[in-house]
């Protein structure tokens, strides 16, 4: 799940303190490399002029990246008009819509393949400002103990609202947009260490994703960022939302084509399958129990409310979950073995249930 992506919920319990100060760079990390190569991954399903919007900020910036569009089956004529307008970007095309995951780890392969230092990921409806990726770029640069950052993301035509400063993650795995709907201001000026990051607009370092891995194919989309924000965690990496970088996100441009089964499915079977990969045993054991009840009382709710649709994917989704659990155990073990210590991501985790109450955007 982006932040972007994630779930409308209320938080319960009293949460443990959530570490949000910016990551300190160590008097033993190494001095910023030469500036290398910069890609921007930008994943398009029918994203209509957006997309266009979405290239030529990314054209305009200070910082001008390689870009690979990977699009998933478009009928709409984006791709097309993407390529006649900006005939310089690498264009994969995909004769089915792979979802959000596949889609980014191709052009993030693609990317590593020519030796980038720094990928950006973006959804089609994004636009950065022109400053936006080369402050991204900086902090990267500054700092070999950050893995990922991303901007802060505001509404369109709403430039003073927070849409979203990063993910707040629970103990079910589930998250939320940090600060949403809050005034920019409410962000500071200073970087933010953060949980999680939105996989809608995030810059990440090609050495620590050569190490940790892309996103979960698995996950098709939502809570792949998550799940990616939390392994590197579990790396001993920081991660950062720097607030004076902007960039403006629609949500739910590629998504409306998805019913609100589908999303909701997708949402809470991810959320626990985060838990269960990234989360120490015990705590991924008890995700196992309160990410399920959790679930079972919102769809109680939502079939008081007489919304069938969303209890039923709800229900399914947690099973599925759980039913998929054991195939991730080997992600554990393989993360362990290139040094992952599950606690340091936990640490980072708030110690309370989010209830899914809405089908997210994308």
């Amino acid at each position: 799940m982006a932040a972007n992506e994630a779930t409308q919920a209320t938080v319960s319990a009293t949460p443990r303190q959530l570490t949000t100060t910016a990551h300190t760079p160590s008097a033993m990390s190494p001095p910023p490399a030469r500036p290398g190569r910069v890609f921007a991954v930008v994943v398009n399903h029918n994203g209509g002029p957006g997309l266009l919007d979405c290239l030529a900020a990314l054209a305009a910036g200070r910082v001008r990246p390689e870009v690979v569009v990977v699009d998933n089956a478009s009928t709409d004529g984006s791709p097309e008009a993407a390529r006649a307008r900006f005939p310089d970007i690498a264009l994969l095309r995909n004769s089915r819509n792979r979802l959000f995951a596949p889609a980014a780890n191709q052009g993030i392969a693609h990317a590593l393949a020519r030796s980038a230092a720094f990928v950006l990921v973006a959804n089609a409806d994004v636009v950065v400002s022109p400053e936006c990726l080369g402050q991204l770029v900086r902090c990267l640069e500054g700092d070999q103990g950050i893995a990922a950052c991303q901007p802060l993301l505001t509404f369109p035509g709403r430039p003073g609202i927070i849409q979203s400063a990063g993910c707040l993650i629970g103990a079910t795995g589930r998250a939320v947009d940090a600060l949403a709907g809050r005034p920019v201001a409410a962000a500071g000026q200073e970087p933010r260490g953060v949980p999680g990051l939105t996989g809608a607009c995030m810059l990440l370092s090609g050495r620590a994703i050569r190490r940790a891995g892309p996103f979960c194919d698995a996950f098709g989309m939502y809570f792949e960022d998550v799940e990616l924000s939390l392994r590197l965690l579990s790396l001993g990496y920081g991660l950062l939302c720097l607030p004076e970088a902007r960039a403006s996100h629609v949500g739910g441009a590629s998504a409306r084509a998805y019913g609100v089964f589908k999303k909701t499915f997708l949402c809470e079977r991810n959320a626990l399958l985060t838990a269960v990969r990234c989360f120490p045993a015990g705590r991924a054991a008890a995700a196992l129990v309160l990410g399920p009840a959790s679930a079972a009382a919102a769809a109680l709710a939502h079939l008081c409310a007489g919304r069938i649709s969303q209890a039923a994917a709800l229900l399914a989704g947690s099973l599925a979950g759980g039913l998929a659990a054991p195939a991730h155990l080997a992600h554990r073990r393989a993360m362990a073995a290139r040094g992952a210590r599950p606690e340091l991501a936990w640490s980072q985790v708030a110690a309370t249930t989010i209830f899914p109450q809405s089908a997210p955007g994308r």
